[in-house]
Parts: structure tokens; sequence; C-alpha cells
């Protein structure tokens, strides 16, 4: 589990955060200290993506400069634009992954999903949030283009995608997914 707290666990390799939105997971995963390899914010906006590399060159200023961080041991912050359902990654070459609350925006879940575990090393692991129907949160008026899940169909989907160990835990109206890409060796 990655959080705020600061915590000893160490990821070696790359670090994903799929449709980062504005940055806020990669950039706390930047920080932490915890990722020692390339951390990498994806998103398909450009809007997004030029808020995120806004949002890291203000946390920047308040601190050292990028490259007295990067002397430092801290990981490399790269900003790619992508469509969930073709990632610009070698397979087998991430070694964690997060999407916070976007799913449910990707055009088509199952292809995203594919994608996940295919560039996921074989023993790493993702890390996704999403929407769970009914929410009664959102009534009348929501965008058409959210689309909400139910835990089983959640499960399918990861499933369906290669995923050997999934955990879909439901929170209020929200499904917290812990995947990982079984190890083969």
């Amino acid at each position: 589990k990655y959080s705020k707290k600061k915590s000893n666990v160490r990821f070696d390799g790359v670090a994903v955060d799929v449709s980062c939105g504005s940055g806020l997971m990669a950039r706390r995963m930047y920080r932490s200290g915890n990722f020692t390899g390339k951390v990498i914010a994806l998103d398909f906006s450009e809007s997004m993506l030029r808020e995120t590399v806004r949002r890291f060159d203000d946390d920047l200023k308040q601190g050292k400069s990028r490259k007295e961080r990067e002397s430092d041991g801290k990981p490399e912050l790269e900003v790619i634009r992508a469509d969930i359902s073709r990632l610009p990654l070698q397979s087998n070459s991430v070694r964690w992954i997060h999407s916070g609350a976007a799913m449910h925006c990707w055009p088509v879940v199952q292809d995203g999903l594919s994608e996940i575990y295919r560039v996921l090393e074989p023993g790493a692991s993702a890390f996704l949030t999403t929407f769970l129907w009914p929410n009664e949160n959102i009534k009348s008026g929501a965008p058409q283009d959210i689309r909400f899940f139910g835990k089983k169909e959640l499960e399918y989907l990861c499933k369906g995608a290669g995923f050997e160990h999934v955990n879909v835990e439901r929170k209020r109206n929200c499904a917290i997914l812990r995947l990982e890409k079984e190890n083969k060796d």
C-alpha cells in the first residue's frame, strides 16, 4: 500500500501513474524517496500533463532544483502523453502502476487493463481505484461518458486481462483494486 506516510519499502525499477490527471500521485512517488527508478506520469490529456509539469516545477521551486534532486538519488520524472489502450512502454518493463479514479473514463476498460498487464514485470503490481455502481452521490445529469462497475465485473475484467492475483475491495462507492502479475519463475 502506498500512502503519504513515510515507508521503508523501496521500489526499484519503473513506476507509472496511469491517467495521472494533475500528477498528484506521480509527484508523491517522486518526493517519497521510496522509488529508486524512473517515475512516469502518463495521461491522454495534454492539458492535464501541462498541469502535472507546472505543479512539479512548483514543487521543485520549494526545494532543490530537478538536477540537484536527481543527483541526490531521486528518480527521474518523465511525462508522457499516451492512450491507455496503447501504452508506449516495453512489455515486462514496469515494476509498479497506479491509476486513481480513472478507469471509469477509459474508452475500453479491457484494453487498458490488458496494456497494464502487458507492461508490468512478472511479480509486479498495480493499484487502481474507480467508482462502483450504484453511486448515490451522482444523480441524474451525470456525464454519460463515466462508467460505473460492479465488484464482480471488475474481478472478471482483471482476470480476463491476465491478472492471476486480483483483490477488489469496496470502500463506500469506490473500488480499490490490487492486482499482481504472477511471477512465472
